[in-house]
Protein backbone atom coordinates (compact mmCIF):
# COMPACT_ATOMS: atom_id res chain seq x y z
CA UNK A 1 0.00 0.00 0.00
CA UNK A 2 0.72 3.69 -0.18
CA UNK A 3 2.59 4.77 2.78
CA UNK A 4 -0.35 6.19 4.86
CA UNK A 5 -1.17 6.35 8.20
CA UNK A 6 -4.55 7.11 10.15
CA UNK A 7 -5.52 9.30 13.26
CA UNK A 8 -6.64 5.55 14.32
CA UNK A 9 -2.95 4.11 13.87
CA UNK A 10 -0.81 6.15 16.36
CA UNK A 11 -1.29 5.23 19.69
CA UNK A 12 0.86 7.34 22.74
CA UNK A 13 2.91 6.12 25.89
CA UNK A 14 4.84 8.10 28.54
CA UNK A 15 8.43 7.36 29.49
CA UNK A 16 10.82 9.00 32.01
CA UNK A 17 13.87 8.91 31.82
CA UNK A 18 16.74 10.83 34.08
CA UNK A 19 18.96 12.84 32.57
CA UNK A 20 21.30 12.77 35.82
CA UNK A 21 21.23 11.27 38.88
CA UNK A 22 19.63 14.26 40.83
CA UNK A 23 16.80 15.23 38.67
CA UNK A 24 14.29 13.20 36.07
CA UNK A 25 11.87 14.86 33.46
CA UNK A 26 9.04 13.38 31.74
CA UNK A 27 9.46 12.36 27.92
CA UNK A 28 6.63 11.52 26.38
CA UNK A 29 6.41 9.45 22.52
CA UNK A 30 3.90 8.46 20.25
CA UNK A 31 4.13 4.63 18.77
CA UNK A 32 3.42 4.76 15.15
CA UNK A 33 2.70 2.08 12.73
CA UNK A 34 4.57 3.19 9.46
CA UNK A 35 3.39 1.88 5.75
CA UNK A 36 0.02 0.83 6.61
CA UNK A 37 -3.88 1.04 7.01
CA UNK A 38 -4.06 -1.31 10.23
CA UNK A 39 -2.83 -0.80 13.79
CA UNK A 40 -0.39 -2.93 14.81
CA UNK A 41 1.22 -3.91 11.40
CA UNK A 42 3.72 -2.25 9.11
CA UNK A 43 6.79 -0.56 10.49
CA UNK A 44 6.92 0.35 14.21
CA UNK A 45 8.35 3.99 14.99
CA UNK A 46 8.88 5.56 18.08
CA UNK A 47 8.91 9.51 17.96
CA UNK A 48 10.06 11.61 20.81
CA UNK A 49 7.97 15.15 19.46
CA UNK A 50 9.67 16.98 22.33
CA UNK A 51 13.12 15.77 23.16
CA UNK A 52 15.00 19.06 24.27
CA UNK A 53 17.23 17.60 27.14
CA UNK A 54 18.39 14.31 26.18
CA UNK A 55 21.84 13.91 25.03
CA UNK A 56 22.97 11.37 22.55
CA UNK A 57 23.97 8.97 24.87
CA UNK A 58 20.35 8.53 26.34
CA UNK A 59 19.21 9.23 23.02
CA UNK A 60 20.75 5.88 22.37
CA UNK A 61 19.89 4.20 25.75
CA UNK A 62 15.89 5.00 25.03
CA UNK A 63 16.37 3.54 21.34
CA UNK A 64 18.07 0.28 22.79
CA UNK A 65 15.12 -0.41 25.47
CA UNK A 66 12.28 0.59 23.33
CA UNK A 67 13.69 -2.12 21.10
CA UNK A 68 11.59 -0.36 18.02
CA UNK A 69 13.63 -0.88 14.82
CA UNK A 70 13.98 2.68 14.78
CA UNK A 71 13.33 5.78 17.32
CA UNK A 72 13.32 9.51 16.49
CA UNK A 73 14.03 12.21 18.56
CA UNK A 74 12.72 15.95 17.57
CA UNK A 75 14.22 19.18 18.48
CA UNK A 76 13.97 22.53 17.14
CA UNK A 77 15.78 23.55 14.35
CA UNK A 78 19.09 25.33 14.66
CA UNK A 79 18.29 26.98 11.79
CA UNK A 80 15.24 28.75 10.19
CA UNK A 81 15.90 26.73 6.98
CA UNK A 82 14.46 24.04 8.43
CA UNK A 83 11.18 23.19 10.34
CA UNK A 84 12.58 20.78 13.26
CA UNK A 85 16.09 18.90 13.65
CA UNK A 86 15.33 14.84 13.39
CA UNK A 87 17.83 12.29 14.66
CA UNK A 88 16.76 9.08 14.53
CA UNK A 89 18.10 6.19 16.54
CA UNK A 90 17.77 1.99 15.75
CA UNK A 91 18.58 -0.18 19.26
CA UNK A 92 22.46 -0.34 18.27
CA UNK A 93 23.22 2.88 16.62
CA UNK A 94 22.18 6.45 15.15
CA UNK A 95 21.08 6.33 11.61
CA UNK A 96 22.14 9.36 9.13
CA UNK A 97 18.47 9.15 7.63
CA UNK A 98 15.88 7.08 6.93
CA UNK A 99 12.68 6.86 5.16
CA UNK A 100 10.29 5.51 7.59
CA UNK A 101 11.33 7.17 10.46
CA UNK A 102 11.01 10.81 8.19
CA UNK A 103 7.79 9.71 7.09
CA UNK A 104 6.77 8.56 10.44
CA UNK A 105 8.23 11.67 12.47
CA UNK A 106 5.81 14.38 10.04
CA UNK A 107 2.97 12.23 10.47
CA UNK A 108 3.63 12.21 14.55
CA UNK A 109 3.88 15.88 14.36
CA UNK A 110 1.04 16.19 12.47
CA UNK A 111 -1.21 14.09 14.56
CA UNK A 112 -0.20 16.45 17.61
CA UNK A 113 -0.65 19.47 15.70
CA UNK A 114 2.74 20.42 16.18
CA UNK A 115 2.56 21.41 12.11
CA UNK A 116 1.29 25.30 11.85
CA UNK A 117 -1.47 25.62 8.67
CA UNK A 118 0.88 26.98 6.56
CA UNK A 119 3.31 24.17 6.66
CA UNK A 120 0.40 21.59 7.13
CA UNK A 121 1.66 19.67 3.41
CA UNK A 122 5.45 20.25 3.56
CA UNK A 123 7.95 20.14 6.31
CA UNK A 124 11.90 20.16 5.71
CA UNK A 125 14.02 18.57 8.63
CA UNK A 126 17.78 18.75 9.52
CA UNK A 127 18.62 15.02 9.77
CA UNK A 128 22.75 14.03 10.05
CA UNK A 129 22.64 13.64 6.24
CA UNK A 130 21.32 16.63 5.64
CA UNK A 131 18.09 18.22 4.69
CA UNK A 132 14.92 15.86 4.22
CA UNK A 133 11.66 17.61 2.95
CA UNK A 134 8.74 15.48 3.56
CA UNK A 135 4.89 16.24 1.53
CA UNK A 136 1.65 15.75 3.07
CA UNK A 137 -1.20 15.43 0.94
CA UNK A 138 -3.69 13.13 2.11
CA UNK A 139 -3.74 10.27 1.63
CA UNK A 140 0.19 10.54 0.85
CA UNK A 141 2.87 11.19 2.36
CA UNK A 142 6.32 11.44 0.39
CA UNK A 143 9.79 12.64 1.04
CA UNK A 144 12.88 13.74 -1.07
CA UNK A 145 16.07 13.81 -0.02
CA UNK A 146 19.42 14.28 -0.85
CA UNK A 147 21.26 11.44 -3.15
CA UNK A 148 23.15 9.07 -0.96
CA UNK A 149 26.83 8.59 -0.55
CA UNK A 150 28.74 5.91 -0.49
CA UNK A 151 32.28 5.48 0.94
CA UNK A 152 34.60 3.18 -0.34
CA UNK A 153 35.30 1.15 2.33
CA UNK A 154 32.85 -0.09 5.40
CA UNK A 155 34.48 1.69 8.64
CA UNK A 156 34.26 -1.11 11.72
CA UNK A 157 35.77 -4.27 11.25
CA UNK A 158 33.48 -6.84 10.00
CA UNK A 159 34.12 -8.71 13.12
CA UNK A 160 32.93 -5.87 15.36
CA UNK A 161 29.35 -5.30 13.63
CA UNK A 162 28.48 -9.21 13.99
CA UNK A 163 29.27 -8.90 17.38
CA UNK A 164 26.90 -5.87 17.49
CA UNK A 165 23.94 -6.91 15.55
CA UNK A 166 24.72 -10.33 17.97
CA UNK A 167 23.23 -8.46 20.79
Amino acid sequence: PAPTMSEQQSHSAYSEVTNSPLSSRHYRYLLVDVFTERRFSGNPLAVFTEARGLNTDLMQRIARELSHPETTFVFPPADNAYDYSVRIFTPHAELPAAGQSTIGTAFALAQERRVQAPLAQRLVFDEVAGPVSVSMVSPVTTMKQQLPRFGSVYPEPVDRLIAELAR
